[in-house]
């Protein structure tokens, strides 16, 4: 039975009191739910995002308790956040609006510092928010796709292994194609920055409240994007000195000035070093990102790349290649606003094998290699680099690869 005009002006105070009441816990969701409409509709039986409001039928919310609509809330802001809504086209509907659960529930409990989270409290049939990927590890372990391709392979198990509990309806989000990458970037561009924003203003509070011994904000940020925005530490490679060995004609780019009138008796002449001239091209930094590599590696390692971007200003055109067993992603970058982008995939084994050759096969003028690793690897061959240069930086082993050059980093 729809709801009398006094119900729905009741459940608007509800969604409203709620955002407060998020803002004043978790002040990472808070801020981002603030900046983001709400609305009550009936064309939708449970709630939806399209990655610009967010939409609550009136009869769904009156049946849930306070926590509960907290929770639909989070559930909503983190698909916007993780981007969600402009992915998966191409995949089965179903099984990625699962995926896409997983992970974010996965990320709230996370935050939260919760194990689980059950739905319909008030009901006879309370039922788990999913959170497990189909390994029966943590959703926020990996991306949407990893998960969904998990599902695509062992989807009859799933199906029989776990009650699939769908708070949301996903059909809202928008449908984008590969010619529409930059109405996409249009729009997630204010979302970046906001996001950011946000969390650097979380992270600031949280620390503050430390050291005043009082805890305002609890939990963490979500696990998935807590590298992304959060301070990196100062680099421990000078990377001028590092790289010069390896891309001295990259680096070192001389122009030939008419010669001295003091010398002119000599049949040379002399270089002059311009500094503005320097630059960094066609670099492959691999990041370890394994199932051995942990958050405090993963920020060492990714404060190495700061320090590049910090000492190479705008002259750096290099790649990024995210890698465990096989190649996660391969990345362009130019400044951090590139790195921040890069969507942390992996979790697996370790092997560099795959990952050389499948870039062999993309990139055509690669100068030199850097791997970040810690060093639980089988070390491939100068053949395998194509007796290229590499430039190993390994933090927590000890171990020496027989190629390249090898810089120990602490984590």
């Amino acid at each position: 039975m729809p709801l009398n005009k006094e119900q729905l002006q009741a459940q608007i105070k509800r969604l409203l009191m709620t955002r407060i009441n998020i803002l004043v816990k978790h002040g990472f969701f808070g801020v981002l739910l603030m900046k983001t409409k709400l609305g009550l509709t009936s064309s939708c039986d449970t709630a939806y995002t399209d990655a610009k409001g967010i939409y609550f039928n009136p009869e769904f919310i009156s049946n849930l308790l306070d926590d509960e609509i907290e929770f639909v809330m989070l559930h909503e802001i983190m698909h916007i956040v993780l981007k969600h809504c402009y992915r998966g086209i191409k995949a089965d509907p179903n099984l990625f609006n699962i995926a896409c659960d997983i992970v974010v529930n996965s990320n709230i409990l996370y935050s939260l510092d919760k194990k689980s989270f059950q739905f319909y409290k008030n009901s006879s049939h309370p039922s788990e928010a999913m959170h497990l990927a189909p390994d029966g590890k943590e959703g926020y372990l990996y991306t949407a796709e990893q998960v969904y391709e998990m599902l695509n392979k062992n989807t009859a198990k799933k199906k029989k292994s776990q009650k699939i509990l769908t708070i949301d309806n996903h059909s809202y989000w928008p449908l984008y194609g590969d010619d529409d990458q930059n109405t996409i970037l249009d729009e997630e561009k204010d979302w970046d920055a906001l996001i950011k924003s946000a969390a650097e203003t979380y992270l600031s509070k949280r620390e503050k409240d430390k050291r005043n011994h009082i805890s305002l904000y609890p939990g963490n940020l979500p696990k998935s994007i807590a590298l992304k925005i959060n301070e990196l530490n100062e680099p421990q490679v000078n990377w001028r000195i590092a790289l010069q060995e390896f891309i001295q004609e990259e680096i070192n780019d001389y122009s030939f000035c008419p010669p001295d009138s003091r010398y002119q008796d000599y049949d040379f002449f002399l270089p002059a070093f311009n500094e503005i001239e320097y630059k960094l091209q066609n670099i492959v930094f691999f990041i370890d990102v394994s199932g051995s590599i942990s958050r405090k590696f993963l920020t060492t390692f990714f404060s190495e790349i700061s320090g590049v971007v910090s000492q190479f200003k705008n002259f750096i055109n290099c790649y990024i290649a995210l890698f465990d067993v096989e190649l996660k992603s391969l990345t362009e970058f130019s400044d951090m606003k590139d790195v921040e982008k890069i969507d942390l995939k992996g979790g697996g084994g370790t092997s560099l094998s795959q990952p050389l050759n499948k870039v062999f096969s993309i990139l055509d003028d690669i100068r030199c290699f850097v791997v970040l690793t810690d060093g639980y690897l089988e070390f491939p061959k100068s053949d395998e680099f194509k007796f290229l240069p590499v430039l190993w930086l390994i933090t927590e082993s000890e171990r020496n690869p027989e190629y390249g050059t090898t810089i120990h980093i602490k984590s």
